[in-house]
C-alpha cells in the first residue's frame, strides 16, 4: 500500500483487482482539507480559510492574520462568491488586512449586493439613501468595472 504525503493530507490510492481504480484521499485535518482544496482553486474552501485566518480560532495550523484573511476572501471574491465579496469590502472599509479604500469598500458590497448576499444588500440601501446623485453614480461606475473583472456567481451568500 502507498502514502503519499502531498499539501498535509495522506494519499492512499484505491486497489481494485490488482489496479488503481481510483485515489482517496485522507486528510490528516479539517484545516489540510480546506488548504488543500483552497490550492486547488475551491471559491468555498478559500472563504473558510479566510473566516479561520480572520479570527485565528483554528491553532496550532492557523494564527490570526488580517492579511491572510484578505487574501483567502479575495481569490474566493474573484471567483463570485458572494460571503467572501461582502468580507472583502467590510476588510477595504476597516483599513484591515489592506490599506482603507472606501470607493472599493463600497463597489465590493455592491457587487455582493447584486449576488445576493442580504448583509450587502442592506448596506447598499443604507449608503444609496446616505450618498449625493454624484457620488452614488461614481461609485455605480466603479462597480461596473470591477463587475466585468470578475466571475458569475459560483455560490450564493
Amino acid at each position: 500500500m502507498l502514502f503519499v504525503l502531498a499539501f498535509g493530507c495522506v494519499a492512499v490510492p484505491a486497489i481494485a483487482g490488482g489496479l488503481v481504480a481510483d485515489r482517496a484521499t485522507i486528510y490528516v485535518s479539517e484545516y489540510s482539507r480546506l488548504r488543500h482544496l483552497a490550492e486547488l482553486g475551491d471559491p468555498n474552501a478559500q472563504f473558510l480559510l479566510g473566516n479561520l485566518y480572520f479570527t485565528g480560532k483554528a491553532r496550532p495550523h492557523i494564527v490570526q492574520s488580517d492579511e491572510k484573511a484578505f487574501e483567502f476572501y479575495m481569490k474566493a471574491a474573484k471567483q463570485g462568491h458572494a460571503g467572501a465579496q461582502h468580507n472583502v469590502a467590510v476588510l477595504y472599509l476597516k483599513g484591515r488586512g489592506v490599506k482603507r479604500n472606501v470607493d472599493l469598500a463600497v463597489a465590493w458590497f455592491m457587487l455582493s449586493a447584486k449576488n445576493g448576499n442580504r448583509s450587502a444588500q442592506r448596506v447598499i440601501a443604507r449608503l444609496q439613501q446616505e450618498m449625493d446623485a454624484r457620488q452614488w453614480r461614481k461609485l455605480k461606475s466603479l462597480h461596473q468595472q470591477l463587475a466585468q473583472e470578475i466571475k458569475t456567481p459560483q455560490v450564493a451568500k
